[in-house]
């Protein structure tokens, strides 16, 4: 997600064309090897057993956030009228949720450790 967000801060930084290439490079790049392994870091924190279940609500979750995030993103666009703010905006969101999701994962490692765990 981290350079996910990057890619988008430094999308909307780059004039036309150059911003979009840098986009389309990092996701081909980037994002479909974080998409291609979803499902086994799903598996690893569910198990093979819940499996179905899990996937099934991690894309019906995606799939309402896509509704979601196009209304955000036209907001944005009214209220600045620039598109290039809306890769400012989802860039932060995504680093963000990295920062965030990367502080989880450190409590709940620390709390394993100090459990004995490990």
């Amino acid at each position: 997600m981290g350079m996910n967000g990057l890619a988008a801060i430094f999308c909307g930084m780059l004039p036309g064309v150059a911003g979009i290439v840098v986009m389309l490079v990092t996701q081909c790049s980037v994002g479909t090897t974080v998409y291609s392994l979803q499902p086994l870091a799903v598996e690893e924190l569910v198990g093979s057993k819940n499996l179905q279940k899990a996937l099934t609500k991690t894309f019906v979750f995606q799939g309402v956030s896509s509704i979601i995030t196009s209304f955000g993103v036209g907001g944005v666009v009214e209220l600045t009228g620039r598109w290039s703010h809306v890769f400012f905006f989802i860039g932060g969101f995504l680093l963000t949720a990295s920062l965030l999701m990367s502080t989880a994962a450190l409590i709940v490692y620390r709390q394993q450790r100090n459990s004995g765990k490990t």
